[in-house]
């Protein structure tokens, strides 16, 4: 078996969230966000990553308990050889409350104007308090969710860097045209590997 590098995309960056202190998960919680730039260095992209996230999404931080923490992040540069840089970072807490459900989770869409799964990606954020949705009716008010999503884009960008949908399969990026997010609560879904 010949080892195999991973995608090659030009000026792409896979940067992921560490989050630790979920209870009632044993792991730590990843969630992985993909930003293109010809201009930001690595250290420009978790910086700005950072305070765009802690300025501009807090719908997804009151789904989390708060000893839940974004404490690491590891960034990866798309071009087949580079290892996987590890900062820490300022740790960035969950601002909900009450029990955790392990299982659950509320999940971000985004859109890119390439059509098809490969123009498609997800976070799914969680795992989520009971509280966080609606005392356990499994749904939550999403209203300011796209608007965050479209401030957080705006921040990057106003940096030089680009929030995009990568597909390691077509070793490609398209930036990220329009978000939606789900009222429901949700469980991870993931496509069946291939080849």
């Amino acid at each position: 078996m010949v080892a195999m590098s991973g995608p090659i995309i030009a000026n792409t960056y896979r940067a992921a969230q560490i989050w630790t202190g979920a209870p009632g998960v044993p792991h730590d919680v990843v969630n992985v966000f993909h930003f293109r730039t010809t201009t930001a260095t690595v250290d420009d992209i978790v910086n700005n990553f950072r305070l765009a996230f802690e300025d501009q999404m807090p719908t997804w931080l009151s789904v989390l308990n708060g000893s839940q923490q974004w404490t690491r992040c590891d960034i990866l540069k798309l071009d087949g050889s580079s290892a996987t840089q590890v900062f820490t970072v300022d740790p960035l807490a969950g601002s909900g409350s009450g029990a955790t459900i392990p299982q659950g989770c509320m999940v971000y869409s985004h859109h890119t104007s390439q059509r098809g799964p490969r123009g498609r990606g997800r976070n799914y954020i969680g795992p989520v308090t009971e509280t966080a949705q609606d005392n356990g009716t499994g749904f939550w008010d999403t209203g300011n969710a796209r608007t965050e999503q479209a401030a957080f884009q705006a921040a990057m960008a106003d940096a030089g860097i680009t929030w995009v949908v990568a597909s390691y399969v077509h070793s490609d990026a398209h930036e990220i045209t329009s978000f939606s997010c789900s009222p429901f609560m949700r469980t991870q879904r993931k496509r069946a590997a291939t080849g």
